[in-house]
């Protein structure tokens, strides 16, 4: 590939750990739900997969405000928001 400006490489290994932290909320998501793991049974156009996502999603975010707690929001050290909180959140952006 082409080589990074320094500044290039800065910004990336700055951002390197919000990308794994990403990857983290990521993999809370598919080991909770085990369906979204499901490559074999997970082909767009045959089941809902988007439906699936989406709904593991709000389920695994549900799940974090009431623990008051996950892997991500230790590593930033911030409480999720309240079960409430979060539901009135979802249903305002409608």
């Amino acid at each position: 590939g082409v080589p990074l400006f320094h500044t290039e490489e800065a910004a990336n290994l700055l951002m390197s750990s919000a990308r794994i932290l990403v990857e983290w909320g990521f993999g809370l998501n598919v080991n909770f739900w085990g369906i979204n793991n499901y490559k074999k049974g997970s082909k767009i156009m045959s089941s809902p997969v988007a439906a699936y996502y989406l709904t593991s999603t709000l389920l695994t975010n549900m799940y974090t405000c009431l623990k008051e707690r996950n892997i991500v929001s230790d590593k930033f050290q911030c409480s999720p928001l309240s079960l409430k909180e979060y539901v009135d959140s979802v249903y305002s952006s409608y």
